[in-house]
């Protein structure tokens, strides 16, 4: 359709080649239909490669990505003059230590006086135990939010649009309508030379969310020289990368969790990496598929089976999670790993008569939130033994019905 109105345009333009007014009006017109082309072209692809499943970066760069986090919350954690010892024995209850006792309670169910005595017993470096504790932070501040916070902004005349197509032309085309947009969005953004679309959307957050981070762990650091404790742009690298793997995460329509395997469970190659390790040195073993492994789940097999009373006898346990395992959920009824099987838009319907909006748009939640309490709507099982020994108290085993590892987890043992 487009291809015949550019060569309709270009048949007129010979018919006026001696009209120069009319030939650079033509013109025009010719580069704004070559242009609507290219975005046509672009919107089809973009399409179907949703329809498939394959929009987002692939496993391979979703890997490489953790890795990179994790490496540069390291080199970030370095620069940082940490004192577990002192700081965790105070009892001062300020919003920053309340941060950051929640964070140690989901990285060891247990808490910092408890984490540091443990890291000091084991012999664990500053380094390690403060790039664990700020993996935590990362987690909740960056891939549980509702990141991109441009879906989640009040417009009454965009809410407005999306009704009345929905109701006109059915849920599939404002499912596909909001992609597009989403996508078109992100990519400006993801440009770094449209600076103000990406210090908008990326940089900006990145060096809030690190003066967050910074505050919640200050009281764990010393001041040296009676110079700052540590600048707010401390975390603003990792945190850049982590923002930008989590709105294009949003593109793939599928649902996610971060696992932090706690102290004591086995280690497993087929969930975990030793510290030190990357996904591409140490390929993950061979095993079922990835929809078969989710079966075995639903079936209540545990994903991270710990040492009590004998269980994985010989095995190396975990010390202490640096950074978590990113978890993709599978619906087995339908087939595939994405929640509407094979990815298309067609289980949506073509009525918009009693559909709401919110279920033919973007999910940028698209993380379970601290899914060690129940992920997947079955309830975390206690374990009293695995307490006393590794966290003072009971805590609740992470449950993964559902949910299979596609990112392993980085852990000491």
């Amino acid at each position: 359709m487009e291809n015949k109105e550019i060569e309709r345009t270009i048949n007129k333009a010979a018919e006026h080649q001696h009209d120069l007014a009319m030939q650079e009006t033509l013109r025009i017109e010719c580069l704004n239909l070559r242009s609507q082309n290219i975005k046509m072209t672009s919107q089809r692809k973009v399409i179907s490669m949703a329809t498939k499943s394959s929009l987002g970066r692939s496993s391979r760069d979703i890997r490489d990505d953790f890795d990179l986090i994790l490496a540069g919350l390291k080199d970030a954690c370095s620069s940082l003059n940490i004192t577990i010892p002192a700081a965790v024995t105070r009892v001062d209850q300020a919003a920053g230590q309340a941060t950051a006792e929640h964070w140690s309670q989901r990285l060891a169910g247990s808490s910092l006086h408890e984490l540091g005595s443990r890291v000091s017993a084991e012999e664990m470096t500053d380094i390690q135990f403060m790039s664990a504790l700020v993996a935590v932070g990362i987690a909740e501040l960056v891939f549980e939010s509702n990141f991109p916070d441009f879906l989640s902004r009040e417009s009454p005349l965009l809410d407005q649009y999306r009704e009345h197509i929905l109701l006109r032309a059915g849920p599939q085309t404002l499912s596909e309508l909001d992609l597009l947009a989403y996508h078109s969005i992100l990519s400006a953004a993801e440009d770094e030379y449209d600076s103000y679309s990406h210090a908008h959307l990326f940089t900006n957050t990145a060096h809030s969310l690190s003066s967050k981070i910074v505050g919640a762990i200050a009281h764990l650091l010393s001041s040296p020289n009676n110079t700052d404790i540590a600048s707010d742009d401390t975390f603003v690298e990792p945190i850049l990368r982590a923002l930008k793997l989590k709105a294009n995460l949003v593109l793939t329509r599928k649902r996610y969790a971060l696992i932090f395997p706690q102290p004591g469970d086995c280690f497993d190659a087929t969930s975990m990496l030793r510290d030190g390790e990357s996904h591409r040195q140490v390929p993950a073993p061979p095993g079922r598929s990835v929809i078969a492994a989710a079966a075995g789940m639903r079936n209540g097999q545990r994903l991270h089976q710990r040492s009590v009373d004998g269980e994985g006898e010989g095995r190396d346990r975990v010390k202490l999670c640096l950074f978590p395992g990113l978890h993709v959920y599978v619906d087995t009824e339908s087939g595939g790993e994405n929640e509407d099987g094979d990815g298309s838009f067609k289980g949506l319907g073509q009525s918009g008569v009693g559909v709401k909006v919110g279920t033919c748009l973007v999910q940028c939640e698209n993380f379970e939130k601290n899914p060690g309490r129940g992920l997947g709507g079955v309830e975390g099982v206690r374990d009293e033994e695995v307490g006393k020994v590794y966290g003072g108290g009971n805590r609740t085993r992470p449950t993964t019905q559902g949910y299979v590892p596609l990112v392993r987890a980085v852990v000491l043992v």
